[in-house]
């Protein structure tokens, strides 16, 4: 074959990929306005709304307060997690308030419980297994397989009718140990007050991240509960994974399979362990709000940091609770196509830009049609999303997406070099 062959063939491929993403997206998009019938309820399930804090004394009162109204009607306790960790680093931050001192007298009020992880190395995971131990300590005759843990972070501000949809979840999949309320992103609030570049940039952003929210992490978690055998047998071989916001465990679940200690990422590495057990992660068809930092800088951190969710799979692999076997392996496969796909993104943009510019007749088509099925994607994620799209300039932000891919897949290069050299990464409940 020629080498203008290769690269028809490439762009073929390229295009007949993002054609059945689209497809995906529209289901999802259709499932989130028209969900399955309801089932019949039997019981309330105890929730536990459990929300791991490291310096975010600022907005910790609205976050309980906004939980307050979440709660009516369920049988709901808050609790609130801090880390020694605050204390040990504060003078690194001088300017955090106290969210220790925040969370204690939070804990005054009715239905609200602080607990403080005595460990000054202690990442979010820590704090969670900390909670589901105080969880199982304080029930009161109830079964924990009839108990839940709501994960939400500081910035969560999910729907008010959000432990409606985790109980009817529960009463159809009776079964089942892991559900899941995905995100939609939008631009903090403070973002208003920059340039128009970096709002336009911030913005993009926010639409990257909902479009894999649409496209990718719940037609995952769906195909893994798919009515055909087949294509639950392939999505099984598929890392999936459940965020660590809107993330709804059953009690025994965790009491016999803690999440990953001193883990950065826990999310994506629990997440791992489940799909090595074949586990369940039933989505729910609410979502939460989820903010994009302000920050370009910031954004690139997170981003350098994320990369290592699907990057660690050797360290997925040899842990202990891993299920060993042809499965394991296979979902190792999966996480490292991913993480390539990640990086690809660094270059993709420009090369295709380098075709549509200088390439043959046939190779201007292929990328103008696959930059037609970009453009509807990212049309879906507004249209889905409506005007919690991304905030303000989120039209803009659409024509911003070719430079917002490239830099995901640089800061994604920049986290992988940094895995290869030996960092692992930051906890989660971490905020920059």
């Amino acid at each position: 074959m020629s080498r203008w062959s290769w690269v028809h063939l490439a762009l073929v491929v390229l295009v007949a990929r993002q054609v059945a993403i689209t497809i995906a997206m529209v289901r999802t998009r259709r499932w989130l306005r028209r969900p399955p019938p309801d089932p019949p309820i039997t019981g309330r399930p105890l929730f536990f709304l459990v929300v791991p804090v490291l310096r975010e004394a600022a907005g910790l009162a609205a976050t309980v307060d906004h939980l307050r109204t979440v709660a009516a009607g369920h049988q709901v306790r808050i609790v609130v997690v801090t880390s020694a960790r605050e204390r040990a680093e504060a003078h690194r931050h001088p300017e955090a308030a106290d969210t220790i001192a925040v969370a204690q007298r939070l804990a005054t009020m009715a239905g609200v419980t602080h607990l403080h992880h005595p460990d000054p190395q202690a990442v979010k995971a820590d704090q969670l297994n900390l909670a589901a131990d105080w969880c199982l300590s304080a029930l009161d005759g109830q079964s924990p397989t009839d108990v839940f843990l709501v994960v939400y972070d500081a910035d969560s501000r999910p729907p008010a009718d959000s432990l409606d949809h985790f109980t009817r979840a529960v009463a159809a999949h009776p079964n089942a140990g892991v559900f899941h309320q995905s995100s939609r992103f939008v631009v903090r609030p403070s973002a208003r007050s920059a340039t128009v570049l970096r709002r336009v940039l911030v913005a993009g952003g926010a639409v990257r991240a909902s479009r894999f929210v649409l496209a990718y992490e719940i037609p995952r978690l769906r195909n893994r509960l798919h009515r055909a055998r087949w294509r639950r047998w392939l999505a099984a071989g598929v890392y999936s994974h459940v965020t660590g916001h809107g993330m709804c465990l059953r009690l025994s679940l965790v009491a016999g399979l803690p999440l990953p200690a001193r883990s950065p990422l826990e999310d994506m590495h629990y997440s791992f362990l489940l799909c090595s057990r074949r586990e369940a992660m039933v989505p729910v068809a609410s979502l939460d709000v989820a903010e994009v930092p302000a920050s370009l800088s910031t954004q690139f951190g997170q981003l350098t940091r994320w990369v290592a969710g699907p990057a660690r799979l050797r360290r997925y692999l040899a842990d202990p609770a891993t299920r060993r076997g042809l499965l394991a392996r296979v979902l190792a496969c999966s996480a490292a196509g991913i993480t390539a796909g990640w990086l690809s993104c660094a270059v993709l943009p420009a090369v295709l830009l380098g075709l549509l510019a200088a390439g043959d007749a046939v190779s201007r088509l292929l990328v103008a049609a696959m930059l037609f099925v970009c453009l509807m994607q990212l049309l879906l994620v507004n249209d889905a999303w409506g005007r919690h799209a991304a905030g303000p300039g989120r039209l803009a932000g659409l024509v911003a997406y070719p430079v917002v891919c490239t830099v995901f897949g640089v800061a994604g290069l920049v986290g992988v070099l940094r895995l290869w050299r030996g960092g692992d990464g930051a906890g989660k409940t971490e905020r920059r």
